[in-house]
């Protein structure tokens, strides 16, 4: 599935793309927006779970949200996100441990660069374990046993479709000199890049890869271009 936002929404809701109105220009995020915007929608969560720690979003070197999030490139799941600046400086005088002890002998290449699908793949394998334990502080802490334990947050809790919870407010489309104009820029790719394969096969061909009705109307953003 593939999750954008629509432009100019300043909540920034995710929604799965295949159910907008391709009228609407949307922005698919990259790692470090689909970080924060998910960082955002976690938090109304710590409105009905006081005691919901947040802390395993952040990366441990900064305790703050990864600028650029990276992770072991050996776990099979994402257990950890480190921001690629920090971990680079982790790393500067060559082989050390993983700064979590997740790993020996290892370089800053050993971590790998998170996609918006990993990242929104790594909350949904943490939330609920999260919310278990924030249930159980509450518990300890009231005496209330009555507390509901048995809880499974869908992926729907994080994005949305679109014909089922449409905006309150469509949000103002731009005109057609300010969508190029957008396109232009530096922050958006305005279409995705073909893979070196669709390249070749269609360089080799002298064809066109058919074109994405979507992308007309899609903004990517491009990772931030931190050294």
């Amino acid at each position: 599935m593939r999750f954008v936002y629509l432009w100019n929404d300043p909540d920034r809701t995710l929604y799965d793309i295949s159910t907008v109105p391709q009228n609407l220009l949307v922005i698919r995020p990259n790692a470090a927006t689909t970080l924060s915007i998910l960082a955002e929608r976690l938090k109304l969560l710590q409105v009905q779970y006081p005691k919901l720690e947040l802390n395993w979003l952040e990366c441990p070197l900064t305790c703050e949200l990864a600028v650029k999030p990276v992770y072991l490139r050996s776990s099979d799941k994402i257990s950890c996100l480190y921001d690629h600046h920090e971990l680079a400086r982790w790393f500067d005088k060559g082989v050390k441990p993983d700064p979590l002890g997740k790993a020996q002998g290892v370089t800053a290449n050993s971590y790998a660069l998170a996609t918006p699908k990993k990242i929104l793949e790594f909350v949904m394998d943490n939330i609920n374990s999260a919310v278990k334990a924030a249930i159980r502080a509450e518990k300890e802490q009231t005496g209330n046993a009555d507390i509901e334990e048995d809880i499974e947050y869908a992926i729907n809790f994080f994005v949305y479709d679109f014909t089922q919870n449409p905006p309150a407010k469509i949000p103002v489309q731009p005109g057609k000199e300010e969508l190029q104009r957008l396109k232009r820029t530096e922050k958006y790719l305005s279409w995705e890049e073909p893979s070196f394969i669709d390249w070749l096969f269609c360089g080799f061909f002298k064809e066109e890869k058919p074109k994405d009705l979507q992308s007309e109307r899609l903004l990517v953003e491009r990772e931030p271009m931190i050294p």
